[in-house]
């Protein structure tokens, strides 16, 4: 199976691309020749074909598995900003309702301890 992709992406794709291009080139060359000599030469580069094909598959793996992780990060970041935004929001109305508490009894000029 031949595995497309956009290069660039997945680190060693390009070159793994670019090596699987050339065997295949290669492969082509040596199958028009027909020569029964070349024919365990045609083995191995198919088996290498397969390996380099294997390498692409479980490189794009790994980069999916990292691109998940990091999507789930920044999913669990911004729910811990909102909630940190949340509780700041809640905060905020208290000190203001403390403030308002504290500088009404100063005009009563009430003991601080009897507020609470």
């Amino acid at each position: 199976a031949v595995v497309s992709t956009q290069s660039g992406h997945y680190g060693r794709d390009s070159s793994c691309c670019a090596e699987n291009f050339e065997l295949r080139k290669e492969l082509e060359s040596l199958k028009k020749l027909g020569k029964k000599d070349q024919s365990k030469l045609i083995n191995t580069l198919q088996e290498a074909l397969k390996n380099l094909e294997s390498d692409l598959i479980r490189e794009k793996n790994k980069y999916q598995r990292s691109l998940d992780r990091k999507s789930s990060e920044c999913k669990q970041l911004i729910e811990e900003v909102e909630n940190l935004r949340s509780e700041n929001r809640a905060l905020t109305v208290k000190l203001r309702s403390v403030t308002t508490e504290l500088n009404i009894a100063k005009k009563k000029k009430v003991p601080t301890a009897t507020l609470r």
